[in-house]
């Protein structure tokens, strides 16, 4: 009985035709087909397996969007991980198309009933079988490799020798290295800059005899810190010791990367460029207290638990004062905070232009997102002066994270791990040579970062007179504007720095007590009540009266009305909070005492 009704059941799946099979060309087979092509084989023993071939046709995208490469897949198929790529390409490229939807395909490859490899399959001989192409190369930017600045020139110049990703590595190499060269470049300067203006502050000459003005004192401190010996303290944990300056000096390096250092100069562009930012930054500490606890030195341990301590306390005002800028862009993106401060000071980019015709775009630039903005492209005044420090939210905020970057950068009134009237050098006591130099870079690199990341945040970044008419000019005047744009924001760092310098001449060091209370006591509260004008100052410059719920309607107000509205409440609320704050952290007149009468014992 078992044998016959094999037998009956042999011969009724050999009549039986076999269902066509669709899938794309130079894709992997689903699931239900690899089945089907199972049940195919077992009647057809004798015969060779079928296998996929080319599909003869393929279905074009809207003639609109020509750039785009055809896609194919069956009708009752999904699309596969590289159709939906191809997707997501033609929609960036082609934000004005309307999006891709998948349609029945013209022809199918039909597997015979006999066995498949007995006859060819048929298709239109003007339609010739081409293999599909692989989409372009897209970096972590959202743009593709070729639009990268760096990698089109070495394309230029090397041509097809090199596969693409060879040159994307090489060019973003060459990125990294002349990112890390200009950080050092500056790092120099600013040794020198510091020891000429403090000298000069405190009625001396400074460094004078090495090269003119003493600018090659550095290069000769470097020598010399190369052949120093490295000495290592014999009940020292080596490894722990050898490791800290490295975790020093890792994460700040590694700052650099998400700063736009001028129009269109972005190493690489992250949507949470801020959380990454505070992340990298917070992984310094680490290192500082490695250097403490590997040294087995009470000085050390004492200088890296208060360098701890420190930087702990301080990051939460400056994050707190980085959530206003979250705020008022509505992202964390670096890359963006430049154009949204386009504009006029106070008022922004605010300032539309009325003539239907066009204003001249010598004063007059198209934007497309800025905080009020309508979703479509509109004419502004801009001067590259709409800084956010102009406004009552962006210059408390900017004050909040200043005082908290010079904390976080050991700068004085702030250096207290490093207090040699008290503790030698802090963690630092038991290192020499290029160890020693490793924690000094850190530091310095760790405030040109940190002064970058304020100028970028609140002073407009690169933004500056004449950099949007040259840029509006187009051609050649595009890189003239990026060369004024990076001059620009080199400057407001180098302003930033000086200011540091000035207070490290200015003002003595504070008391323990005194830095813990300065951070909890007035900078945190400070940087809670800027959220809240931040957040205000939104809801007036954008929300509509749905949003407000009827409470208030601003809907037949101009976007400069609005602008001008917010800072004035914004303002109010900034000043009485301040006031009130600095009120509630005075000395009470009973606790004050006259130094003449209190006695040595």
């Amino acid at each position: 009985r078992k044998m016959l009704k094999r037998s009956l059941h042999h011969r009724t799946t050999a009549r039986q035709p076999t269902r066509p099979l669709a899938w794309p060309p130079f894709a992997l087979p689903t699931l239900p087909e690899r089945l089907r092509l199972k049940a195919h084989r077992r009647p057809h023993l004798t015969r060779p397996p079928p296998t996929p071939r080319p599909h003869p046709t393929h279905r074009l995208l809207p003639a609109a969007c020509l750039t785009t490469k055809p896609l194919v897949w069956p009708p009752s198929a999904p699309p596969t991980p590289p159709e939906r790529l191809q997707l997501k390409v033609h929609q960036r490229q082609h934000p004005t198309c309307p999006p891709l939807t998948p349609h029945p395909h013209p022809m199918r490859r039909l597997l015979l009933a006999a066995c498949p490899m007995t006859r060819q399959p048929a298709w239109p001989p003007s339609a010739p079988p081409t293999p599909p192409k692989k989409p372009p190369l897209r970096s972590k930017t959202g743009m593709t490799i070729s639009e990268h600045a760096m990698t089109d020139i070495l394309r230029s110049w090397i041509g097809s020798a090199l596969p693409d990703w060879l040159i994307v590595l090489i060019a973003y190499l060459i990125v990294t290295t002349i990112v890390l060269f200009y950080a050092v470049g500056n790092f120099i300067l600013m040794v020198w800059a510091e020891r000429r203006v403090i000298a000069r502050m405190q009625d001396r000459l400074g460094p004078n005899r090495v090269g003119p003005a003493g600018l090659l004192q550095p290069i000769a401190d470097a020598v010399k810190m190369f052949t120093k010996e490295d000495i290592v303290p014999r009940s020292a944990d080596r490894w722990v010791h050898l490791l800290a300056p490295v975790v020093s000096l890792a994460p700040v390096v590694m700052m650099l990367a998400v700063i736009p250092w001028g129009r269109g100069w972005e190493p690489i562009d992250l949507n949470v460029a801020l959380l990454y930012v505070v992340a990298v930054s917070a992984v310094s500490g680490i290192g500082l207290m490695m250097a403490g606890w590997g040294s087995n030195n009470k000085f050390a341990l004492l200088g890296a638990m208060r360098a701890v301590a420190q930087l702990v306390s301080y990051e939460i005002p400056a994050v707190t004062a980085l959530l206003t800028v979250v705020v008022l862009a509505g992202g964390m993106s670096l890359l963006n905070l430049p154009y949204l401060q386009a504009g006029i000071p106070l008022m922004g980019a605010t300032i539309l232009c009325n003539d239907p015709v066009g204003c001249s775009p010598l004063l007059y630039t198209t934007l497309t997102s800025f905080p009020g903005s309508p979703n479509e492209p509109v004419q502004v005044l801009d001067l590259g002066l709409g800084w956010w420090v102009f406004t009552p939210v962006g210059l408390l905020g900017f004050v909040v994270f200043f005082i908290a970057a010079l904390a976080e950068g050991e700068r004085t009134p702030f250096d207290i791990p490093e207090a040699d009237s008290e503790i030698v050098a802090g963690y630092m006591t038991e290192y020499s040579g290029m160890k020693f130099a490793t924690f000094y870079i850190a530091q310095y690199i760790l405030n040109f970062s940190l002064a970058a990341l304020a100028a970028t945040a609140f002073l407009g970044g690169w933004q500056g007179p004449g950099v949007a008419a040259l840029a509006n000019m187009g051609g050649p005047w595009v890189h003239v504007a990026a060369a004024l744009s990076a001059f620009y924001l080199l400057a407001k760092i180098w302003i930033l720095f000086f200011v540091m310098i000035w207070l490290r001449g200015a003002f003595p060091r504070l008391r323990v007590d005194q830095l813990m209370d300065f951070a909890w006591k007035l900078l945190l509260p400070l940087a809670l009540v800027n959220i809240v004008s931040a957040s205000l100052m939104v809801s007036i410059t954008q929300w509509t009266s749905a949003q407000w719920s009827g409470l208030v309607n601003l809907d037949g107000f101009a976007s400069w009305q609005r602008q001008l509205i917010a800072v004035i409440v914004t303002a109010i609320i900034n000043i009485s909070a301040t006031y009130w704050i600095l009120s509630i952290n005075q000395r009470p007149k009973e606790e004050e005492w006259d130094e003449e009468l209190v006695v040595a014992p």
